[in-house]
């Protein structure tokens, strides 16, 4: 959202990567650090899996709200 405030084009490529791409692919590294550098936490699978949803959900929600903005 605060990428369609400050911007008046969207640049739908740049939101994809960097507004999903990149926070999955980051909740990912999360979970293979937590399992192979730390011998107090496990990584998981399902926690990347769940990640990723939250993500798709947040984006979903926030492409939601910029076609709600721009068609009003």
């Amino acid at each position: 959202l605060e990428y369609a405030i400050c911007h008046n084009t969207i640049s739908w490529r740049r939101l994809l990567v960097f507004g999903v791409l990149a926070p999955i692919m980051m909740g990912g590294a999360v979970e293979l650090a937590q399992a192979y550098l730390t011998t107090c936490r496990s990584g998981d699978w399902l926690d990347a899996a769940c990640n990723a949803l939250g993500t798709l959900i947040g984006a979903a929600t926030g492409c939601g709200a910029i076609y709600y903005r721009q068609h009003r």
